[in-house]
């Protein structure tokens, strides 16, 4: 799977999967590209027709998402922008979503940033006071973990963004700041849950960069 049409990766093996994303910028159009792209080729193998459907609603319904999430993100990275360290937190597919955002944030920051399984963050205590964490909880089975964390962090302090399937009001009450995702066909909600990761990112790294705390013009020398 590439999105270079008749590289090695293309046309080298039994069969290429081509993603329709370009690499301008900073390459998140191929990050969900490439799970969209996984997805329809299952759905290929096992036809689903609901799923179909929603694969080829996807496109407005990201968009949508996108628009959704643009300025409570960026209240979100303006707010946490002196932060020098991020941490990201989900279940199932929303850890793989969770590692995604810890990247972005990595390479735009640029801090430190980690993702842990929601379920680790129960056998030790990660989040202290202060610190930020974004927690991934849209689909009902993380919802009781998700529950657990946000109390943990209210009572340690710590400074909490989760991103929800459905309006909670207990989880909403103990974190800082929430956004909920409109409903999904559960194969797709994990890509539109990163969606707001990438605003996040970018509106973490401008604020920082504005704040004189991104990247450096020129290493000292020597280093």
């Amino acid at each position: 799977m590439t999105n270079t049409p008749g590289s090695p990766l293309h046309t080298g093996f039994h069969a290429g999967l081509l993603v329709q994303a370009t690499r301008k910028g900073w390459p998140t159009q191929s990050t969900t590209a490439c799970i969209a792209l996984l997805v329809a080729a299952a759905e290929a193998m096992a036809p689903d027709p609901d799923l179909a459907e929603a694969l080829r609603g996807l496109p407005e319904r990201a968009d949508a998402v996108s628009t959704l999430a643009a300025e409570p993100m960026a209240e979100a990275g303006r707010t946490f922008a002196a932060a020098g360290f991020l941490a990201f937190t989900g279940a199932g597919p929303y850890a793989a979503m969770a590692a995604i955002g810890a990247a972005k944030v990595r390479e735009l920051g640029p801090v430190h940033a980690v993702a842990w399984p929601l379920e680790e963050m129960h056998h030790y205590r990660a989040q202290k006071e202060g610190d930020p964490l974004v927690m991934l909880a849209p689909d009902a089975a993380s919802r009781p973990r998700a529950l657990d964390t946000a109390i943990v962090g209210a009572g340690v302090g710590g400074r909490t963004l989760a991103i929800l399937g459905a309006e909670d009001a207990e989880i909403a009450g103990l974190v800082e700041r929430h956004l909920v995702l409109p409903p999904a066909h559960p194969l797709l909600l994990p890509l539109l849950a990163a969606i707001p990761l990438h605003h996040l990112a970018h509106a973490y790294a401008v604020a920082r960069a504005e704040a004189g705390l991104g990247y450096p013009g020129a290493w000292p020398r020597g280093s």
